[in-house]
C-alpha cells in the first residue's frame, strides 16, 4: 500500500524467510524501516487516512501501532482467540475495525473466534462487537462518513453494520469468483473487471471503490478480454467456439460469432450428427485480444489463431500450427502487426495483419520458451518474456535482438508514451525499465510470492494495473518519473 502522499511504499509478509513489515521511500527506492514479525499468520495491517499511523499485528494475539514520522511502536491492542484477517480504519482516523476468521489450530490446540470488533484509537478495549455474519470477513470497508460498515464475506455475502450502534442493517449477497479480465477506462480513473461468472464491476482507481455492477448474458468459458474505449467485452463460450461481444456498460449482447469452420454441403451431408458435436466441443478459446482501436479481435486456441473483423464478426484468416501450439498472441500498437508464440519451440512468428506474406520468425537457440510479450508503440520493437531466461527486446525490421533484460519475466507492458516498459518478475517484484536507455528507473517490490499474468498502465502513467493468476488485482500508484 501507498502513504497519503505516494512518498512510502509499505508492504508484508514473507521475505526470504523473513517475516514482518517493511517501509520504502518511492522517490529513492531506499528500504526506510523494516519490522519483523512473528509469523507469516500476522498478516493484518492498516494505514490511518490522516496518513500519521500504522496498526499491524506483530502476533496471532497482539496489535502494534507504528508512528510512521517518528518510527516508534507501541503495543496498543490485545486480540486474545482471535486470528486477524482484516484491519480497517475509519475516515476521520479514530475507530479500528478488526476481522477474524473462526478456525480450530491443530498444532497448537487454540480456537480461534469469528468475529468483527471495533476500537476508538485511544482506548485499549474494544468498544463493539459486530454480530449476524456467518461467514469469515475477508474484506472491510467504512463508508466515507464513518457511519457503516461492509465487510466481504467467505461465502460471498455482503453485511451492512451501523458503526456507531453495532447494528446489523442488511445482508446482501454478491456472488463473485475468479476474475477473468481487467482494463482501465479510458482516463484512467476507474477500471474494469469481468470474473468468471460474468459479472462486470467498475471500480475507482484510486480508492477502490466498486462503482458499478453489471451482468454479462450467455455462457462463459475461459477466455475474455475488455476494450474500454469501445465499451466492449468479448466473451468466449465453454467448448463452442462461440464469442459473445457485450456491452461494459449493461452486460447485454450485441452479437455473437462463432470461429468454427464452415463446412462445405458435401462435408456437411457425409458427417454424422456426433461428428459434428465432437468437433463443436473441441474448440476451446484460451485467449481473446482486441487490437488499439478494437477494429480487430485475435482468437487463440491450442490449434489455431483467427484473426476477426469486429464490425462484421468475419473471420479474416486463420492460421494453424502443425507443431506446438499457440500460447500468447498480441497486436502492435497501429494494429499493422500481430505476435504468437509457441509452446516449448523457442519461437516467437510475427504477421502483418493486411498481408498474405508468411511471418518473421523469431528464434532463440537456448531452451527459453516465449509466453508473453508486447509491441514497442511504434512497432519497430517486440519485447518477450520466456521461461526460464531474460527478457529480450526484438529489432523487428533487423530481425535481431536489441536488449537482454533480467530477470525472467512473467508479464510486461509498454507505457502508453512508450518511455517506459513494466515488468513483473516470477515473485511479483515489479521492475520499471527507461525504453531509451534500458535501465531500470523503479522497483516496486509487493512483498508477496504473486506472479503476474497481465500488467496495464493507465493513460496518464499514473497507474499500473496487475492481475495475479489466482485473479487477484493490484493497482500501484506510479510515482512521478523523469521525463
Amino acid at each position: 500500500m501507498f502513504s497519503m502522499d505516494d512518498s512510502l511504499l509499505i508492504a508484508r509478509g514473507g521475505f526470504q524467510h523473513e517475516c514482518g513489515i517493511k517501509i520504502w521511500n518511492t522517490k529513492t527506492g531506499e528500504l526506510k524501516l523494516s519490522i519483523p514479525t512473528h509469523s507469516l499468520d500476522a498478516r493484518a495491517i492498516a494505514l490511518s487516512p490522516n496518513g500519521e499511523f500504522l496498526v499491524f499485528n506483530k502476533s496471532s494475539d497482539s496489535l502494534s501501532l507504528l508512528q510512521l514520522r517518528s518510527g516508534q511502536i507501541s503495543t496498543r491492542f490485545t486480540a486474545k482467540d482471535r486470528f486477524p484477517q482484516t484491519l480497517t480504519i475509519s475516515p476521520d482516523s479514530k475507530t479500528l475495525l478488526l476481522g477474524s476468521d473462526g478456525f480450530h489450530d491443530m498444532h497448537m490446540g487454540d480456537d480461534y473466534e469469528k468475529t468483527l470488533l471495533l476500537w476508538r484509537m485511544d482506548d485499549t478495549v474494544p468498544q463493539l462487537e459486530l454480530t449476524g455474519h456467518d461467514s469469515d470477513v475477508k474484506t472491510s470497508a467504512f463508508s466515507p462518513d464513518g457511519a457503516l460498515i461492509v465487510c466481504g464475506l467467505q461465502n460471498g455475502s455482503v453485511p451492512l453494520w451501523d458503526a456507531r450502534t453495532g447494528d446489523l442493517i442488511r445482508i446482501d449477497v454478491n456472488r463473485t469468483s475468479r476474475i477473468r479480465a481487467a482494463a482501465f477506462s479510458v482516463d484512467g480513473e476507474s477500471v474494469l473487471t469481468i470474473d468468471a461468472e460474468g459479472v462486470v464491476c467498475k471500480w475507482n482507481s484510486e480508492r477502490g471503490h466498486l462503482l458499478s455492477t453489471s451482468h454479462c448474458d450467455g455462457a462463459i468459458g475461459m477466455a475474455a478480454a475488455i476494450h474500454s474505449g469501445e465499451d466492449l467485452i468479448a466473451i468466449s463460450e465453454t467448448y463452442t467456439g462461440i464469442i459473445n461481444f457485450n456491452s461494459a456498460a449493461t452486460g447485454k449482447t450485441i452479437k455473437s460469432i462463432s470461429i468454427a469452420e464452415e463446412k462445405t454441403p458435401s462435408e456437411q451431408e457425409n458427417s454424422s450428427e456426433e461428428e459434428t458435436e465432437n468437433t463443436a466441443s473441441e474448440i476451446e478459446i484460451r485467449q481473446l485480444a482486441f487490437s488499439q482501436y478494437a477494429n480487430f479481435l485475435l482468437a487463440r486456441t491450442q490449434e489455431e489463431i483467427s484473426l476477426i473483423d469486429t464490425k462484421t464478426g468475419a473471420s479474416l484468416k486463420r492460421y494453424k500450427t502443425d507443431s506446438q501450439p499457440y500460447t500468447f498472441v498480441a497486436f502492435s500498437q497501429d494494429e499493422r502487426q500481430f505476435a504468437a508464440s509457441l509452446n516449448n519451440a523457442q519461437t516467437v512468428l510475427v504477421w502483418k495483419t493486411n498481408s498474405q506474406e508468411l511471418p518473421i520468425k523469431l528464434l532463440v537457440t537456448d531452451p527459453n520458451y516465449p509466453h508473453h510479450m508486447m509491441f514497442s508503440n511504434d512497432g519497430m520493437y517486440l519485447a518477450v518474456a520466456y521461461h526460464y531466461g531474460p527478457m529480450r527486446i526484438w529489432n523487428l525490421r533487423e530481425k535481431k535482438i536489441e536488449q537482454l533484460l533480467e530477470p525472467e519475466a512473467s508479464s510486461l507492458a509498454y507505457s502508453c508514451d512508450g518511455n517506459y516498459l513494466a515488468t513483473s518478475d516470477i515473485h511479483g517484484i515489479i521492475n520499471i525499465w527507461d525504453t531509451k536507455t534500458y535501465s531500470l528507473v523503479l522497483k516496486l517490490n509487493t512483498a508477496f510470492e504473486a506472479r503476474y499474468e497481465m500488467l496495464q498502465w493507465s493513460s496518464s502513467r499514473k497507474y499500473l494495473l496487475g492481475l495475479t493468476r489466482d485473479g487477484a488485482i493490484a493497482v500501484w500508484n506510479i510515482p512521478e518519473l523523469r521525463k
